[in-house]
This record gives C-alpha cells, structure tokens and sequence, in this order.
C-alpha cells in the first residue's frame, strides 16, 4: 500500500486531482481516474491522461447495478519518485 500512497501523490502533484485510491476490498491499491458509462468515454480520458504522465494506465470493465468502465493503474513501474 505505500507504494501506491506514493503513487496517488506522485499523480496529484502531475495535476490529477479525481482520483480514488482503493483502501480495502477487491481492489486493495489500486487507483481509479474516473467512472463511466460509455468505454469509448474512458479510453478517452485513458488517451489525454497519458499525454500527461508516462505511467501506465489501463480501462478496466467495473459492474454494479448497471454496466460501467473505468481507467485506472495498479501497475507501480516506469515511473520514479
């Protein structure tokens, strides 16, 4: 988990500011960007996100009541802190 405390700072000083990171439960560190309801509106965001930074990030299918995507990391590499 500290790793991805770091990370989680490392993202908001690259001007990342909606951002959750996983505390507990099935996703345990891992950092989600947003939530969408279209995957075509993820992988845009996924697109302009990683102009910003060379972390790499991935769209990931999330189901609750209604289908949903949403881009996130959990991969703590190609980058430094």
């Amino acid at each position: 988990m500290r790793e991805s405390f770091k990370l989680e700072q490392k993202l908001k000083s690259q001007g990342f500011s909606e951002l959750w990171l996983f505390r507990s439960g099935e996703f345990l560190g891992r950092i989600s960007l947003g939530l969408f309801g279209i995957e075509e509106n993820a992988i845009k965001a996924l697109e302009e996100a990683s102009k910003k930074t060379n972390i790499a990030f991935k769209v990931m299918p999330r189901y609750e009541t209604k289908p949903s995507c949403a881009y996130s990391t959990n991969q703590l590499r190609n980058w430094e802190i």
